[in-house]
């Protein structure tokens, strides 16, 4: 077990840091018909993370939001969002390991441990120390650790207790519950409607429902504000307040468990997205000895209308490559290659290969006049070369490149909830120009007011090429902490 904890810890050590106090809401995980599937809180981007042979249970979001911890096989086992890898600790034989929930540094994990009839609430942290801190006298039915892992939630039957305060109870209670990611909620299904206890263990927690029809599998918002949870296998959103009204996350079905992704400065990506798809993954053109060309298009699209912009990936041996337009090199004649993927800002295609054939010209033809580059048919790509962030004054530095010698007008847009209405909120429109081996620096904002939370940030726009072709501009841009 020594050496399972200490690979545990070398897998957590890089992301061992701290989130915000209140850290943004980024997408979803959900175990639905059997397989580990990532989605957006508004149904885009769902996608397909693992299909185990087994079952899940249990999901809880590591504090950088870089990882999901479950049960399976009666093992701990982690996804690493990043990389898509699956991990897991070893138990003991004939131990069942259960209920994960991550300390709120990520450098520990608490869970239960079922071996027979005997129930330990367990902690692993990266020091490759397993230590057990405590044994339930009476096995309960459902557990649920706090974050800070020194107190607890948990059934005997159907009554619900908290450790800090065994004279606290209630009747009627199904399945696990939830806690806020600052201790202070506690989410759970009472007679099969969805309940909220303020300051739970505390003598004057209050209590109220926030749905009176069928639920299960609570989950907080990481900033506390709304839960999401499953009525008859649909995924549900609520805010957490008393008699709300639900929203159900759209192509999300067949849902047994799920958990809501922290989005913190460590967070590598806070969106789910669907990669873009390509027709091929190989494509030709040819062209004369020293004559440039236009690469052909890339013969992708994205599933949710995302514009799309072009990553190189390998260059040319033996030629140049300016955006996307190829040059060989004086006097050569042979076959090269170019390799790039299409990316729509938060997920990219797979490896796209261009054989580019270069011939030798026809006898009794010179040159051509002018080694330039033709007229660029396609219109050119405004990508980010990172995501940007909004801050608290809203404002954002986007770092931008342009695939082919281009101007661009864009400005940055945003929701704001005002009065429970939903308000689209627009900064001033910029115009700039770009060359190809250029980054541009550009400060973007959004006005101060309307006051309140800015959601579903994004650059908007159009780009223009010098051939006047033009394309929208759309890229995403991070909420503040």
């Amino acid at each position: 077990m020594r050496r399972a904890v200490v690979a545990f810890a070398c897998v957590v050590l890089a992301m061992a840091v701290a989130a915000p106090a209140h850290a943004a809401n980024g997408q979803l995980v959900a175990v639905a018909g059997g397989k580990l599937v990532a989605v957006n809180p508004d149904g885009t981007g769902l996608r397909t993370l693992w299909a185990p042979t087994g079952e899940i249970t249990g999901l809880s979001f590591s504090p950088d939001g870089n990882q999901v911890a479950f049960s399976y096989a009666g093992k701990i086992a982690f996804y690493d969002l990043r990389n898509g890898d699956v991990t897991s600790l070893t138990a003991p034989v004939g131990a069942q390991d259960i209920n994960p929930t991550w300390a709120p540094g990520g450098d520990a994990i608490g869970f239960r441990r079922i071996t027979g009839v005997t129930h330990q609430r367990m902690r692993v942290t990266l020091d490759a120390r397993e230590a057990v801190l405590g044994t339930f006298a009476t096995a309960p039915v459902e557990f649920a650790y706090a974050s800070s892992l020194d107190r607890w939630a948990y059934t005997l039957l159907d009554v619900l207790l908290v450790s800090t305060n065994p004279l606290e109870v209630e009747a009627g209670v199904s399945g696990a519950p939830a806690w806020s990611a600052d201790s202070s909620k506690l989410a759970y299904i009472q007679g099969g409607r969805l309940r909220v206890a303020m300051s739970p263990g505390l003598a004057q927690s209050t209590r109220f429902y926030v749905t009176r029809t069928a639920a299960a599998a609570p989950r907080f918002s990481p900033d506390g504000t709304a839960l999401v949870y499953v009525a008859d296998g649909q995924a549900r959103t609520v805010s957490a307040v008393e008699d709300a009204t639900s929203t159900a996350i759209p192509g999300l079905l067949g849902v047994s468990a799920i958990d809501w992704q922290p989005c913190g400065v460590a967070t590598v990506t806070c969106r789910s997205s669907v990669p873009p798809t390509c027709v091929t993954n190989s494509v030709q053109v040819f062209t004369q000895t020293d004559q440039p060309v236009q690469l052909p298009p890339a013969p992708c699209s994205d599933p949710n209308a995302l514009p799309l912009s072009f990553v190189l990936v390998k260059g040319p041996d033996s030629g140049t490559l300016a955006g996307t337009v190829y040059t060989p090199n004086a006097g050569f004649v042979g076959q090269d290659a170019v390799t790039y993927k299409v990316s729509n800002g938060a997920s990219a295609s797979e490896v796209i290969k261009v054989s580019i054939f270069v011939v030798r010209r026809p006898a009794g033809t010179g040159p051509p006049a002018a080694v330039t580059p033709p007229t660029v048919a396609a219109p050119p790509f405004l990508s980010l070369r990172v995501k940007p962030r909004l801050d608290r004054k809203r404002k954002t530095t986007a770092r931008l490149v342009c695939d082919q010698a281009c101007t661009f007008t864009v400005r940055l847009e945003g929701t704001v909830r005002v009065k429970k209405k939903t308000k689209t909120i627009k900064g001033k429109a910029l115009t700039r120009s770009l060359t190809p081996d250029q980054l541009l620096a550009l400060k973007l904002k959004l006005p101060a007011k309307p006051a309140g939370k800015v959601r579903s940030i994004w650059i908007t726009g159009t780009v223009r090429g010098a051939n006047g072709t033009s394309r929208p501009v759309k890229l995403p841009v991070t909420a503040a902490r």
